[in-house]
């Protein structure tokens, strides 16, 4: 004779094993040990953070419309310690830039070679032309062997990275294929 399950009983196991377990935790408690603010009493960033992108190495990459940290200037990219302070050893120095407009970081993308790709809206990165798009190494600095060319004259809205390497860019309503060389 076949024994089957009734929903009842799956549904039973189910909050058993998967709902009470989480509820039993503790969820939304502040992390005491991510520390925001500098010693002095800083103010944290002074504008909207777009995406966060956490690091193996127990590091944080933060991008956004922001200009500073904690008072200090750090445009649209800044590298934090797993703690929350600022890493000075990346190196943004000038960061982003877009003319006489704010320029804002929408989007990271991890690369699989420790470097990352920015998408936004800006025209320079670190001094360097770059329009909307720019692939930058895990110090900061720029990666001068990415070529863009021109750019894009769209926002970059959406960026994916396909298993063989390549990326995927979103502009608008049209998307289209980067690179044909693997990243």
């Amino acid at each position: 004779m076949k024994r089957y399950i009734s929903d009842f009983q799956l549904a039973v196991v189910f909050w058993l094993i998967v709902v009470i377990p989480a509820y039993s935790q503790e969820w939304g408690s502040l992390d005491t040990t991510f520390f925001n603010f500098d010693r002095s009493g800083g103010s944290g960033f002074n504008n909207t953070i777009q995406d966060i992108l956490l690091l193996s190495n127990d590091k944080t990459i933060v991008a956004g419309r922001f200009t500073s940290f904690n008072g200090q200037a750090t445009p649209g990219l800044a590298r934090l310690y797993k703690d929350g302070t600022k890493d000075f050893s990346f190196k943004v120095e000038e960061g982003f830039e877009n003319g006489s407009n704010q320029a804002n970081v929408f989007s990271l993308l991890p690369l699989p070679n420790d470097k990352f790709l920015a998408i936004g809206e800006f025209s320079h990165y670190n001094g360097y032309f770059s329009p909307k798009i720019v692939r930058i190494n895990s110090d900061g600095t720029i990666d001068p062997t990415f070529n863009i060319g021109s750019g894009f004259n769209e926002s970059v809205l959406a960026t994916a990275l396909q298993p063989d390497g390549k990326v995927l860019v979103g502009v608008g309503l049209i998307a289209m294929i980067l690179s044909r060389q693997p990243i």
